[in-house]
């Protein structure tokens, strides 16, 4: 099940990348193959397998492919969260659709300001501000006005508009966004504030998910930011913890239970009191343990993705 998950996350990479680096994207997206592999990720998000969550995948971070890792990665987020809400597999595969192509419209923004490693000028952030507009357009081109084509305009323009609609384009609406779009923003605000960009330093996802609950009501909808939280547990998969007695380990997956939420499922990576490394515990069936804080897994130099996918 891994192998397969990272065989559909790596191709998904591969095709998006020649797809958006032809001379022509907007007739190199194959968008067959797009939904063939996006169907696939619909089908191993259903899974239940023990010691791992299909949410792991987003734990991988390329800082060099930026632009296509955080957009699979949104990908997969949205379908896990679509899936714990319960949508059937046709609209997880139109809202991982839509999720995969949001941030196209960034395609046509200069480099020089995407990889600005300082603060925006004014100028610039009008610009950057843009590409929910420009994601339209390219979108059009490619769909015409076809329904599947007109849900993946509706996410890449509501995307970054906000549940109280002060966020951008500023656009007057007489009724709440479009269920993906709530989703989206979601997911995209937790992989941007989980990656470290030249601009940016990595949040620990747990802090990270914190920042979402206190924007909630304002910028996201405070009814799916609590689904959110409750899906993917308070330390997601990928989080690297340090226990009561010293230990440290990866979360691998988290308990379904909101009682539990935080209490997952965790690898020992390194060890310091009773427990060895390589043992996976559940923390919601030993009370002698418990998580005393999230770690910084690039300043502890641990490779999250390394011990979630290996054997």
């Amino acid at each position: 099940y891994k192998k397969q998950t990272l065989i559909i996350y790596q191709s998904t990479i591969r095709f998006l990348k020649d797809a958006l680096n032809s001379k022509d994207y907007l007739s190199g997206v194959d968008m067959r193959n797009a939904k063939r592999l996006v169907s696939q990720m619909v089908d191993l998000s259903g899974h239940n397998i023990e010691n791992f969550s299909f949410w792991g995948l987003s734990a991988i971070k390329n800082f060099d492919e930026y632009t296509f890792n955080h957009s699979i990665n949104v990908c997969v987020l949205a379908i896990a969260f679509g899936n714990a809400l319960g949508l059937n597999k046709r609209r997880l595969a139109e809202l991982g659709l839509a999720a995969l192509f949001h941030d196209i419209g960034k395609i046509t923004i200069s480099k020089k300001i995407l990889n600005k490693p300082g603060q925006l000028t004014n100028e610039e952030w009008d610009v950057m501000k843009q590409h929910p507009l420009f994601a339209i357009r390219l979108l059009f081109n490619m769909h015409g006005y076809s329904e599947s084509g007109l849900k993946k305009i509706i996410v890449a323009l509501q995307h970054h508009m906000n549940y109280d609609f002060s966020g951008y384009p500023r656009l007057i609406l007489e009724k709440k966004l479009h269920l993906f779009s709530r989703i989206v923003a979601i997911v995209d605000t937790f992989d941007a504030m989980t990656t470290e960009r030249v601009y940016q330093k990595a949040m620990k996802p747990d802090d990270a998910l914190r920042r979402i609950i206190s924007f909630s009501s304002k910028r996201y909808d405070p009814v799916l930011v609590k689904a959110f939280v409750s899906s993917i547990g308070l330390y997601p998969p990928g989080t690297i913890v340090e226990l009561t007695d010293g230990s440290l380990g990866i979360v691998l997956k988290s308990n379904p239970q909101y009682e539990n939420i935080e209490r997952p499922v965790i690898k020992i990576i390194d060890s310091k009191g009773s427990v060895r490394v390589g043992d996976i515990i559940n923390l919601a069936n030993i009370t002698s343990l418990q998580i005393r804080k999230s770690i910084d897994a690039e300043e502890a130099g641990i490779n999250s993705s390394h011990y979630l996918f290996d054997e």
